[in-house]
């Protein structure tokens, strides 16, 4: 299957579609958030990603512990309303920070969390929606997603095979006829040194992983690590044995063989 993004094309035989995150790394500056756009330009990348919510689409006022976030992650005793104040994008930016995407030759699209996001979106015409894998199981969202006939795109980390499936027949019940399921981990910032599930079957470290590319592509400087960082929430750990057994998938190539064919052809059609 093949799923059209803009001018791009994705799926077997294509380039890889490369999409950067911009989140709330702005920290609610325009300046900042344009630098983002350029630099992933600059970087490579085919396309850049936001959030769309408000601290009201995402949740109340409230101060009691149920509303304050839980130990080992960077925002540890935060209260949610006031954090996602200072992280959401401004929703008067969006429009804005499309056109100068769309400009440098970047398709530009949002997670939305609600429907009045979508509706937003839909007015600024981004060529895909996509679907945090915290609202995987909010079907009406993926419902009124899949009913504008464009492309969804379904982050999976949070969620149960089965969670998965509802999802998808909801998708296409709804009209979607272009979907694509991310493997992500959920942990911000997923520690170096720890192992995270990449849906190869096996668990590799985020630095392993790093010092793998780096010897594949033969990269010579020094790769530091900021080890200040906090060491991230726990994350559920998806066994790979259940799409062999569900799916018959196998792969047939080892890790790195598989990784460093993906890294040649890369660069060579880049």
């Amino acid at each position: 299957m093949h799923i059209t993004l803009g001018a791009k094309t994705i799926g077997k035989g294509e380039l890889v579609y490369i999409i950067a995150e911009m989140s709330a790394n702005h920290n609610q500056d325009l300046d900042k958030a344009i630098q983002i756009l350029e630099a992933a330009k600059e970087a490579g990348a085919d396309a850049v990603k936001l959030q769309t919510y408000t601290p009201d689409t995402m949740t109340i006022s409230c101060d009691n512990e149920y509303f304050r976030i839980g130990k080992c992650t960077l925002w540890e005793g935060r209260n949610l309303y006031d954090l996602y104040g200072e992280a959401y994008t401004p929703w008067e930016w969006q429009p804005k920070l499309k056109k100068i995407a769309n400009d440098l030759g970047l398709d530009l699209f949002s997670t939305a969390f609600d429907p009045s996001a979508v509706d937003f979106l839909e007015e600024m015409e981004v060529p895909v929606h996509k679907i945090a894998s915290f609202e995987v199981v909010d079907i009406p969202l993926i419902e009124k997603m899949a009913r504008t006939g464009k492309p969804l795109i379904i982050s999976t980390g949070m969620a149960t095979l089965a969670e998965i499936e509802e999802a998808v027949r909801a998708a296409r019940n709804a009209g979607a006829t272009q979907i694509a399921l991310l493997k992500c981990t959920s942990a911000y910032p997923a520690p170096p040194e720890e192992p995270v599930n990449i849906g190869a079957g096996f668990e590799i470290s985020i630095k392993d992983l790093v010092e793998l590319i780096a010897k594949l592509t033969n990269f010579k400087r020094k790769i530091v690590w900021d080890t200040s960082k906090p060491d991230g929430q726990p994350r559920r750990c998806l066994d790979t044995t259940k799409a062999e057994r569900e799916f018959g998938f196998k792969a047939k190539t080892t890790f790195e063989e598989g990784l460093k064919k993906t890294i040649e052809w890369y660069v060579r059609d880049r």
